[in-house]
C-alpha cells in the first residue's frame, strides 16, 4: 500500500490532464523526479508504459527483437544482466528502427515508433537522461510519452490523436504504472520529490 500523501500526490498530478487528454511535461516530470528518488522505479514505469502498446509494433512486424529487449531490461533491473549487454541490445534495435520506413502509413508509423519507445525505456534504466530535453527533443521522448502517442493513434500536437485514448493511457499510468512501481522500491516522503503542489513546477 502507498502512503496516503503519495495517493494525494498522484492524484494531483491526474488533474493536471489538460482538454486534449494530454498530461503536461510539468506534471510528467514532476512524476519522474519522484520515480527517480526511488531507485529503478523510473525505468520500470517506462517499461510498463511502453509494453501496454506493443501489440501496434506486433500488427505489422513479425520482428521479436522489442520484446527481446524489453525482457532484458527487465533482466538488467533484476541484476541479472550487464549494462553492456543491455547496452548493446538497445543500439542493435535502435538501428533496426531508424532503418523502418511507414510508407505515410499513419498505423505503420505508430508501430515503428512503438520500437523507438523500447529503446528509450532500456535508457530510462541505464541513464534517465537530461530532463530539460524530454519534449523540445525527439530524440529525448520518454517511453511513456511515446506510449501515449501509440495509444492515442497520434501525438498531441496532430488532429488524428484521440484525445479520450489519451486521457484513458495518462490515468491508467498514474493509477496503475506508477503505483506499482512505487510499491516494488522503498520510497522517501514523497514531499522531497514532488513538492507540496503542481504549481512548483510551472
Amino acid at each position: 500500500m502507498l502512503p496516503e500523501v503519495t495517493k494525494s500526490a498522484l492524484a494531483e498530478v491526474e488533474m493536471a490532464i489538460d482538454e486534449q487528454g494530454e498530461l503536461p511535461i510539468a506534471a510528467r516530470a514532476r512524476i519522474r523526479r519522484m520515480l527517480l528518488d526511488h531507485g529503478q522505479a523510473w525505468a520500470q514505469a517506462e517499461v510498463a508504459a511502453i509494453r501496454r502498446v506493443l501489440p501496434a509494433w506486433t500488427a505489422f512486424h513479425p520482428a521479436t527483437r522489442p520484446l527481446e529487449l524489453l525482457e532484458l531490461i527487465e533482466a538488467y533491473l533484476g541484476g541479472k544482466a550487464e549494462r553492456g549487454t543491455l547496452e548493446q541490445a538497445a543500439d542493435a534495435l535502435q538501428a533496426i528502427v531508424e532503418e523502418l520506413d511507414a510508407h505515410e502509413d499513419p498505423l505503420r508509423e505508430q508501430a515503428d515508433i512503438v520500437g523507438w519507445g523500447v529503446v528509450r525505456a532500456a535508457w530510462s534504466a541505464m541513464d534517465p537522461g537530461d530532463e530539460a530535453a524530454m519534449d523540445q527533443d525527439p530524440w529525448e521522448w520518454t517511453a511513456s510519452f511515446t506510449a501515449s502517442m501509440v495509444a492515442a493513434g497520434g501525438p498531441v500536437w496532430d488532429d488524428r490523436g484521440d484525445r479520450d485514448r489519451r486521457r484513458d493511457f495518462w490515468r491508467w499510468w498514474l493509477r496503475d504504472a506508477v503505483p506499482s512501481a512505487l510499491a516494488a522500491y522503498p520510497h522517501p516522503p514523497v514531499a522531497r520529490a514532488m513538492g507540496v503542489t503542481l504549481s512548483d513546477a510551472d
